[in-house]
């Protein structure tokens, strides 16, 4: 028999899988026998499939007991210990799934894979365990992330909805993704800005900033509305400052929460709206794409151990579900990522700590392509203040600001601008033994994609 009874110590004794419902039927008829009527009956009916209270002193004997019981809370009156029944339910196909719950910060599998149908314990001689609340999650590499939040139910069934269907942008194996070693997932206050508030273009730098100064100068006068103190961000770098003048932020930190001091050109644009953000994720190759980023991500959240680079611990479990994806990203509450490769700055939205979204202006590329016997050559983009000019009109005095001045190190050369408007550019490609090849042309909301033609100059 898979149930048995020791009169002398009021234990109950379960070998088998068995409703908690079988437990009090056995329970009825065993001590309705000649053999038992001298002894008190272990166990009253509350909610008939749903809740049963052990009595008289009668208590299991042990956890393993609870474990082969389903089908039906359990209340044991006499220790006042309780016991939820868990139960899944979902039109996916578990099979083989494994699902766990969290109770007190430990990420702790069922007894079996697939849907659960099992007691939970939620208070333990008369003590609650975590209020009697727990979360069930399932997360398995390859699929979508599902968990339920709820509070033991006084009627002793608790139904939880999970769903359990295949990630269509789940493309990597799970082995290829933690091989990754530019990725990072980091908890603690930072500030970032999108670039997205009226400060985007309203702020740019006077002049070019190395990565020391503590005074930046701006070109426009700062709104009084900007804070005294706080922080801002120009290019990559955050910095925070004590003081503000028309045109100035003065006792300024350099390279604060998590960036790093650097130069930034004359009319780089400065963003006072920088927002509070809780977990940083950030990667050190610039040719991350996103959809790589939210893989290796998915697969953190798969560990049962510590994925926090900074100092504190975060089980990887247990922590929400930090972005979702398809196709483009979009951040949950608080959660910045950074450092992703340029060609994704336009397919992600984050959103901050105080549940707002904020999505950075439009980027777009500036290509300049050369022939192979053209790498060597220094390509020049820069931006014009004003449209129609030709190599008989053009002075120096009409540049802005150079976007591309470099020596090409292979076919093409490029960098990204946010796009406000239609930007005149004059681009230049020059190398000894060539012609030159000169264009006055127009950077549009599509960007700017040119292929230069560089004659053989034969008078070299």
């Amino acid at each position: 028999m898979s149930i048995s009874y020791n009169t002398t110590t009021l234990k109950i004794t379960v070998t088998a899988s068995a409703t908690t419902r079988a437990l009090y039927d056995d329970v009825q008829s065993t001590f309705a026998g000649s053999t038992y009527m001298q002894y008190q009956i272990p166990m009253v009916g509350n909610i008939k499939d749903a809740l049963y209270t052990l009595a008289n002193g009668w208590y299991l004997f042990d956890a393993t007991s609870i474990g082969y019981l389903y089908n039906g809370g359990l209340i044991d009156t006499a220790i006042d210990n309780r016991w939820t029944n868990v139960k899944t339910i979902s039109g996916d196909s578990f099979t083989g799934i494994q699902l766990y719950y969290n109770q007190t910060g430990t990420p702790t599998n069922f007894g079996a894979t697939g849907l659960v149908n099992s007691l939970l314990a939620v208070r333990a001689s008369a003590a609650d365990i975590a209020s009697q609340a727990y979360t069930v999650y399932q997360r398995t590499y390859g699929r979508t992330y599902s968990s339920f939040n709820t509070t033991a139910s006084s009627g002793g069934v608790d139904v939880l909805p999970l769903s359990n269907v295949v990630d269509n942008y789940i493309t990597l194996s799970q082995a290829t993704v933690d091989a990754y070693t530019d990725l990072s997932i980091t908890w603690g206050t930072i500030y970032r800005s999108t670039f997205d508030g009226a400060s985007t273009t309203k702020y740019t730098l006077n002049g070019a900033h190395n990565n020391s100064v503590t005074t930046f100068t701006v070109n426009e006068a700062i709104d009084a509305g900007v804070p005294a103190t706080g922080s801002f961000q120009v290019d990559s770098e955050v910095v925070t400052y004590t003081g503000k003048g028309t045109y100035t932020f003065t006792g300024c930190t350099r390279g604060a929460y998590s960036t790093t001091a650097a130069s930034h050109l004359t009319l780089a644009p400065l963003s006072t709206n920088t927002k509070q953000y809780d977990i940083l994720v950030k990667t050190t190759s610039g040719s991350r794409r996103l959809s790589e980023t939210y893989q290796w991500i998915q697969s953190q959240l798969t560990k049962a151990t510590d994925i926090d680079s900074g100092a504190g611990t975060q089980v990887g479990k247990l922590a929400s579900s930090l972005v979702t994806y398809t196709g483009t990203m979009t951040t949950a509450t608080g959660v910045w990522v950074e450092g992703f490769s340029s060609l994704d700055t336009n397919s992600i939205t984050y959103t901050d700590s105080a549940a707002a979204p904020h999505t950075s202006p439009l980027s777009v590329p500036v290509v300049v392509n050369i022939d192979t016997a053209l790498i060597g050559a220094q390509v020049y983009v820069a931006s014009l203040n004003t449209t129609g000019l030709t190599d008989a009109t053009y002075t120096p005095a009409n540049i802005i600001a150079e976007l591309i001045n470099v020596t090409s190190s292979g076919t093409a050369t490029s960098t990204s601008i946010v796009y406000t408007a239609d930007v005149p550019v004059r681009v230049i490609v020059r190398k000894a033994g060539y012609n030159q090849f000169s264009l006055y042309t127009t950077i549009t909301s599509s960007g700017l994609n040119i292929t230069s033609q560089n004659p053989v100059d034969n008078s070299y």
